[in-house]
């Protein structure tokens, strides 16, 4: 039993010309919006660079938090800091929301006093006065059956300091 070669070839004629439309249509809605779909995202890849010496170097973003009370700074998990994104995707958002210092820097004022009412509210009572983002990177060696931190080496630093105003 064969099926008429015609209908094959509109719907082939039809797919043809359909994606480069869609692709085209939405490339277009991306200029002026999000993308139609944002929860759709690749996993992270990359994040562990492996050296021949058996050593693994691991990035790490961490928060410090300092207040006029304390001497000690509280550090603060980003996925507390973030706790509205969902696990799987804080490292994607941590890489292209705070790469490093500069990009970081230019964060607008709004989001700053986001982070400092956010800060807030994961550590109940504490008066923020400045919050510390650290890009750190971590080498663990495999000398033996498990991995020990050999290492930790900071590459950039940067704080944002906050009046009582704010």
């Amino acid at each position: 039993m064969l099926m008429d070669r015609k209908p094959i070839r509109t719907l082939f004629l039809f797919v043809l010309f359909f994606l480069p439309v869609q692709y085209g249509l939405v490339g277009l809605v991306s200029l002026s919006h999000s993308e139609p779909w944002p929860a759709f995202v690749f996993p992270g890849f990359k994040s562990v660079y492996t050296f021949e010496s058996g050593s693994y170097t691991v990035p790490e973003l961490q928060f410090l938090a300092w207040s006029d009370e304390s001497n000690e700074p509280v550090e603060i998990s980003p996925l507390e800091l973030f706790a509205g994104i969902p696990r799987s995707q804080s490292q994607g958002f941590l890489r292209s929301n705070f790469a490093d210092a500069q990009q970081t820097e230019e964060l607008a004022e709004d989001a700053r006093i986001w982070l400092k009412r956010q800060t807030e509210t994961v550590v109940p009572g504490l008066s923020l006065q400045r919050l510390d983002i650290v890009w750190v990177e971590n080498r663990y060696s495999f000398e033996k059956e498990r991995g020990e931190l050999h290492e930790t080496h900071v590459t950039e630093s940067l704080s944002f300091y906050f009046t009582p105003e704010q």
